[in-house]
């Protein structure tokens, strides 16, 4: 596992988390078997600058590994750089943003990706529901995509502590 600690992001860190959010957005497609998704959906360079939630880092020496983004109850972004995957950066991640978060966290994510599909039900985490959602055209307005997703929940239980 690589050496890094958790911290909370800044404005000077977006460039790095837009470079690993594209990588590990194509290895997320490529998953979910549709490479004409990318298009549609709005790049993190987009949504960062509204974003109304909390965003933590894992950092190593001037190295970015991945990062969480938490608004209220629900884990909105968790995305790790490839070169790294598997390595305990993603369960860090997601361990601390569930603390964070407490009772009733939720989290959305592309069906098809079974190692993210994984390491949430590994802490927990059980699937809802299934749903094909329509995505907005981001570079095409007119436009709009239909995406199958994933409801995921965890409900802590009184006294447990993982």
């Amino acid at each position: 596992m690589p050496n890094f600690i958790l911290k909370s992001a800044r404005k000077t860190d977006w460039p790095a988390m837009i470079a690993i959010h594209r990588r590990a957005r194509r290895s997320e497609l490529r998953l979910a078997e549709d490479a004409s998704i990318p298009a549609a959906l709005p790049d993190l360079e987009a949504t960062l600058p509204g974003f109304d939630g909390f965003i933590w880092l894992a950092q190593g020496m001037n190295q970015l590994f991945g990062f969480v983004a938490v608004r209220g109850k629900e884990i909105v972004w968790l995305y790790v750089d490839p070169d790294y995957h598997r390595a305990g950066v993603g369960r860090a991640l997601l361990r601390f943003a569930m603390t964070k978060c407490g009772r009733g966290v939720h989290a959305t994510m592309i069906a098809g990706n079974a190692p993210a599909l994984a390491l949430y039900r590994s802490l927990g985490f059980t699937l809802v529901s299934s749903d094909t959602v329509t995505v907005p055209g981001f570079f095409a307005p007119k436009s709009s995509w239909r995406l199958e997703c994933h409801d995921l929940r965890y409900v802590l239980s009184p006294g447990e502590d993982r």
